[in-house]
């Protein structure tokens, strides 16, 4: 496709994400455009408006970078009452300079306000073409030819026709350990080799390579990292993984010793887990389910995933045990009996995921 096609296909693909998909685009965008250090999706909580941080390293000068990100549709502008709020954000969190990138547009008075404190002002015309000229979301195949690059856009993708791909059904489920792996990820440790060291080095315990995949791929079915695009490293491919802005949350109670706040945070993501919430909303409708019938929901509910040459029935089943242990988790949940094969059974009858438009699968 031609340039202009190819610009018209990147912002098409950077508003079918979702909100928080578009802000990990923009970090990604950040970290291949600029030269920068620090550079994180903030915490959820107390982000005053922020929604990636960064230091701009230049060698005349450095400074601290706050960035807005807003996945609005075409016709949704930023209006100026929003452009006050950043700035006062902007303001208030110390930063030096600022960027707001939207798939959208601005109106005048949002432009005239950003003038007056050098804010940048990147709109969906020029996203895609930042990308377009950093090869992100294509693939550059000749002089002015361009194909969509797939492996980029299925960072962002979890489900296809109502299946979920396997990677998104958790395969471990100690949370111990999956602190361990996300206090790495914070450290820089984005790859699996370097992350496996991190593993052994504060457990003092021998890690397989794939079991930091495993933990990997288990936040990332939580929502507290995200993929990222692969780098070579020690001669191989390998992907990178990055904190959520949800998972800096998390992370920052887990530094602070805030065990009631981590834990109520991981509450939510577990409800929140797609394969969970089905499993919820099965509950609901029955009152209570068996551990077989637990089993048979994960395998017809999913379709193989990148860590997955084919998905066995057993295989599927292994892991409904795996996605068993983390519903029991929930205070809503009671599991019985403690041994054998269990059941389980909601505690109470409405909860505020039934009320977001899910049916019963």
């Amino acid at each position: 496709m031609q340039a202009s096609t190819a610009r018209d296909d990147i912002l098409d693909h950077a508003l079918s994400i979702s909100p928080s998909q578009f802000e990990q685009l923009c970090r990604i965008l950040i970290r291949e455009s600029e030269k920068t250090r620090e550079l994180k999706l903030t915490p959820t909580s107390g982000d005053q408006g922020i929604d990636v941080h960064a230091v701009v390293d230049r060698d005349l000068f450095q400074a601290r970078l706050g960035v807005q990100a807003k996945r609005n549709d075409e016709g949704n502008n930023v209006s100026s009452d929003t452009m006050r709020r950043f700035k006062g954000s902007l303001s208030e969190g110390e930063y030096h300079v600022g960027t707001f990138v939207t798939t959208a547009d601005f109106t005048q008075p949002a432009i005239d306000s950003a003038k007056k404190r050098y804010i940048r002002l990147v709109d969906g015309h020029r996203l895609s073409e930042i990308m377009l000229q950093s090869n992100l979301g294509v693939v550059q195949e000749g002089e002015n030819e361009w194909a969509t690059d797939w492996e980029f856009w299925n960072l962002f993708e979890i489900e296809r026709d109502d299946l979920l791909l396997s990677d998104a059904i958790p395969q471990a489920d100690t949370v111990e350990t999956l602190n361990v792996v996300l206090l790495a990820i914070d450290a820089d440790n984005t790859v699996k080799p370097t992350i496996k060291e991190f593993m052994e080095e504060q457990t003092g315990e021998g890690w397989r390579p794939r079991q930091a995949d495993y933990y990997c791929q288990a936040a990332w079915a939580l929502g507290l990292v995200h993929k990222d695009t692969k780098v070579e490293y020690a001669g191989y491919e390998r992907q990178q993984w990055t904190l959520s802005r949800v998972g800096q949350e998390y992370v920052q109670y887990l530094n602070a010793n805030d065990a009631d706040s981590a834990e109520a945070l991981l509450f939510e993501r577990i409800r929140e887990m797609e394969i969970a919430r089905r499993v919820l909303v099965k509950l609901e409708s029955q009152g209570t389910i068996s551990h077989e019938e637990l089993q048979e929901l994960v395998h017809e509910n999913t379709l193989p995933g990148e860590l997955d040459e084919g998905l066995s029935q057993d295989t599927s089943y292994r892991r409904g045990n795996t996605v068993g242990r983390w519903i029991e988790r929930l205070p809503e949940v009671v599991r019985h009996p403690p041994d054998g094969a269990p059941e389980y059974q909601l505690k109470g009858s409405t909860y505020e995921y039934l009320r977001k438009g899910l049916t019963d699968f």
